[in-house]
């Protein structure tokens, strides 16, 4: 099993905030919204409409299957997210 961390700045435009060690492996996902501003998680076709919504300040785990990615999106400016990967059952 390995653990691996990742920062990313998410825009209108979906972003991967997952550290993608392995794509091939499950693994799980704690998200850390660091920014002032909502931000929504999903897939790559992720909006704002449709997406989880992550406020200033909150995190969720997310667990993710082999070949998955976790996406965010923000409706306007930047945010901040952080993301904690651990994972390594195939």
């Amino acid at each position: 099993m390995s653990v691996n961390a990742k920062r990313s700045t998410v825009t209108t435009t979906a972003t991967r905030v997952d550290p993608n060690v392995d794509p091939m492996v499950r693994s799980s996902v704690l998200v850390t919204n660091l920014s002032i501003v909502t931000v929504f998680l999903g897939g790559s076709g992720v909006t704002t409409v449709a997406g989880y919504p992550l406020d200033p300040g909150d995190s969720v785990a997310v667990d993710l299957t082999a070949r998955e990615a976790l996406y965010a999106i923000v409706g306007v400016g930047t945010a901040e997210v952080a993301a904690l990967q651990s994972g390594g059952v195939p």
